[in-house]
């Protein structure tokens, strides 16, 4: 196989990887947005730093990383071993990514769902206790 075969198998290669990978982020964006809108802290200039730190990085950055580690792996090793040798390392740099994504994803899922409210930090911050505490009955 050379550069060329390896160039024209990559979409295979790589599209559902990509595909789960741009899901992921997705989700990311999505409770990361909701929880800044729960805070009362969201701005839209976030999300473009988002963007430039999460996006790009992860989807063009383990895209190249993967076709890098093929062609390196076709053309150092022989073809059996290149094949095992480039999957290895383009599923394990998946792999890194989607735990870095999970993550992410898993502390803006507590944030959002275990976090306190932009109001209930400035109640508690002025009154030293939230106000739901005071009231066993809005307890539920």
């Amino acid at each position: 196989m050379n550069i060329f075969e390896l160039f024209g198998n990559l979409p295979d290669l790589v599209g559902p990887f990509v595909s789960t990978i741009l899901g992921l982020i997705a989700l990311d964006v999505l409770l990361g947005v909701a929880s800044a809108i729960r805070r009362g802290e969201f701005k839209f200039e976030f999300l473009a730093d988002f963007y430039m730190k999460n996006v790009v990085p992860y989807v063009v950055g383990w895209i190249a990383f993967s076709a890098v580690s093929q062609f390196i792996a076709i053309e150092l090793l022989p073809p059996d071993a290149a094949l095992l040798v480039g999957n290895a390392a383009v599923s394990a740099s998946f792999s890194a990514v989607v735990l870095s994504l999970v993550s992410s994803i898993v502390a803006n899922f507590k944030e959002l769902y275990v976090g306190k409210t932009a109001w209930e930090l400035e109640l508690e911050e002025e009154f030293g206790v939230l106000p739901v505490e005071d009231f066993p009955a809005l307890n539920g």
